[in-house]
Order: structure tokens, then sequence, then C-alpha cells
């Protein structure tokens, strides 16, 4: 046997094995999240599924029109030096670690704290940091969007004298509409999940139901991961079981929502 097929063999063996770990913890999760459900049902942590609702909906209503309007500049205002220079910039941010976001929301709290006593880790700046984590999602997908406009509909609209706000509003925006909406999914589905940046930013234990933008709040990420560190019975374990399969189950609709709408494109 060559070496060639030798590690093809291995890679196939070792693929295999990762596959099978991966969908046994997950059917192990699906089974006691359901079991967890059952016997407890989810009062015990309705305050974390809707601090995380509240949260995803504020971050990626930051995001979106940040996200559009800055892929609109690049695409049609800016000089190619500004454009380069954003491109970099969007690159670079998409590759952080959420958690180095996370401190960057730490160290802003800080900051803020010595002009402002009253002000601490709250909703507000938990979403404006998870803003800033799935920003290039929405940029990504908004420019992937304009590129794929055909051409041709651009220069005959610029031929009869349409300006460039014709034609972003009546061609490149509903042609790039689908992948819009599939980069607000993935970022719905990454600020939902996402732990590193909102335990640095806002996110408490047993807090209860969110009581404003300047308050802490909880979520389930976070729930699951204070809760597994400090659980004491096995009911605790059975509701991070409980909050695990709610998360997993959030997390998949929005990405098979986005893959759907890349599908099928701008319908």
């Amino acid at each position: 046997m060559s070496g060639d097929r030798l590690l093809l063999h291995i890679s196939r063996v070792v693929v295999v094995a990762i596959t099978a770990i991966y969908l046994s913890i997950l059917f192990h999760i699906i089974i006691k999240g359901i079991d967890a459900i059952v016997s407890l049902g989810v009062s015990d942590i309705t305050p974390a599924i809707w601090g995380s609702l509240t949260l995803v909906l504020l971050s990626v209503t930051m995001a979106i029109p940040l996200g559009v309007s800055s892929a609109i500049y690049m695409e049609l205002y800016g000089s190619p030096k500004i454009v380069e220079i954003f491109d970099i910039s969007f690159e670079i941010l998409a590759s952080i670690p959420s958690i180095v976001i996370g401190l960057f929301g730490f160290a802003t709290l800080i900051a803020l704290h010595r002009y402002i006593p009253s002000f601490r880790a709250s909703l507000l700046l938990a979403s404006i940091s998870l803003c800033i984590l799935v920003l290039p999602y929405i940029v990504k997908a908004t420019r992937l969007g304009f590129s794929e406009t055909p051409s041709d509909h651009k220069a005959v609209a610029y031929s009869l004298g349409a300006t460039k706000e014709d034609v972003l509003f009546r061609i490149m925006l509903p042609s790039a509409r689908g992948q819009i909406k599939k980069g607000i999914f993935l970022a719905i589905a990454r600020s939902a999940e996402d732990t590193a940046v909102i335990m640095l930013t806002g996110a408490v234990a047993s807090y209860g139901f969110v009581d404003g933008l300047l308050s802490p709040f909880e979520a389930l990420p976070f729930y699951i991961y204070y809760t597994s560190a400090v659980y004491s019975d096995p009911g605790e374990l059975l509701s991070i079981y409980e909050a695990a399969l709610i998360l997993i189950c959030l997390s998949a609709i929005f990405i098979r929502l986005s893959s759907g709408i890349s599908r099928g494109g701008a319908k």
C-alpha cells in the first residue's frame, strides 16, 4: 500500500471516529434534554431563555444597519484604498477569538466605570460587544450579494441616467436580499451560542428576568457554563441538558434557515 493510500485510509478512519463521537454526544444531550423537559419543564431556565432572546435581538439589530451600510459604502462610495483598509479590518475582526472581544468589552467597562461609577456590566454592553463580533458576517454576506448582481443590469441602469442611489435601491439591494438574510441568520446563530463575550460583559447566574438595558441578565450559554461547574444534585444536571438542548435547537434552526435562503436565493 502506497503512502498516499495509507494516509487516505487513516484520514477516513479519523473522520469517521470524530463524527461518531460527535453524534454520540449530540444524541446523549438530546435524550437527556428531552427527559429534563418532560420531568422539569422550562420554568427554571425561562429567565435565561428570555435573556438570550433579548441579547440576540439587540446585538443583531445594531449589527444589521452597521453591516449593510458598511458594505454599501465599500461597494459604491469608498476609494480603492479605503475599501482595502475596510476589507483588511473586517478580515481581522472575523478572525479574532470571541474571548478577545469579551476582554475588549471588559476593558471598556473598566474605563467607563472610572468616569461613570454607576456604569456596570450590563445587557447593553454585552449587546454592543456581540454586535462587534457578528458584524463581519453581515458585511461579507451583503458584499457577496452585491457581487452576484448582474453587471449588465447595473451598466444598463447607468446608461439610462440612473444614479448610484437608484442602482442601489432598485437593483443591488433586491438582488442581494437573499445573501443579506443569510448573513443575518448566521449572525443570530453565532450571537445566541457565544459564552466568552457575555460572561465578561454582563451575564450572571440567577438574576431573573431582564429589567433594563443597564442591568445584568441571564443567558443560556452562561447558564450552561456556570451551572455545569457548580451543580450539586441530579436536578441541576438535568437542567443543564435542558438548556443545552434548547440552545442547540435555536442555533440549528437559524443555521438551517440561512442554508435554505442560500439555496433559494433571494426568494
